[in-house]
Formats: C-alpha cells, sequence, structure tokens
C-alpha cells in the first residue's frame, strides 16, 4: 500500500503506524446526535401537548367543582324554602286551630241563645 491510502478495514497506512479513518465515525457520531436531538426535540413537544391537556383537564376538574358547589348552594336554598314552608305550615295549622276555637265557641254561645228563645219566659 501507499502511504496515505486507505488499507483494509478503513485504516491509513501512516509513516509508522496504521491510524483509523476518524473523519466517517465522526460523521456518524454527529449524525446519530443529530438525531437524538430531533428525539429529543420531539419528546419536548410531546411533553409541552400533554402539559396543555393535563393544564384542560384541571380546568374542566375546576369548572366541575364549580357546578358541583352551585349545585350545593342551590340544594342547601331549596332545603331552606321547604324549612320556611314547614314553618308557614305549622303556623297556618296554629290558626286553623284558633279558629275552630273561636268556631266551637260561637256555636256555644248561639246553642245558649237557642236554649233561652226556646225557653218559657218567666
Amino acid at each position: 500500500m501507499e502511504p496515505g491510502r486507505r488499507g483494509r478495514a478503513g485504516y491509513r497506512r501512516g509513516s509508522s503506524s496504521l491510524k483509523p479513518c476518524r473523519l466517517p465515525v465522526q460523521q456518524s457520531l454527529l449524525n446519530v446526535q443529530r438525531s437524538l436531538l430531533q428525539v429529543q426535540r420531539s419528546l419536548l413537544d410531546v411533553q409541552r401537548s400533554l402539559l396543555d391537556f393535563q393544564r384542560s383537564l384541571l380546568d374542566v376538574q375546576q369548572s366541575l367543582l364549580d357546578v358541583q358547589q352551585s349545585l350545593l348552594d342551590i340544594q342547601q336554598l331549596l332545603l331552606d324554602v321547604q324549612r320556611s314552608l314547614l314553618d308557614v305550615q305549622r303556623s297556618l295549622l296554629q290558626v286553623q286551630r284558633s279558629l275552630l276555637e273561636v268556631q266551637r265557641s260561637f256555636l256555644s254561645v248561639q246553642r245558649s241563645l237557642l236554649a233561652r228563645q226556646e225557653s218559657p219566659l218567666p
């Protein structure tokens, strides 16, 4: 082999020993590094997308919690209205009882008056 020309297995013959052809190996390593960087960029893009999706899910979850809280507030208001209606019903029952007592008294007075009218005068 002539000096400077490639020999077997990519080695060059130098003046004293065999030296590896570093340029093709370095080029291959650079290509691998570029590919790895592209994969890393793609993974970062996927991570960003996943984070955005996670944020969206958290927003939806917060909205659902807000709706749930509103429903609980409405339920509490309805319970308060129901209690108030029960109080009104109790009051109406008390008024009805009082009216029945007045009616009984009125009937008693009316019976007394009728009894006087039917009895002969002395």
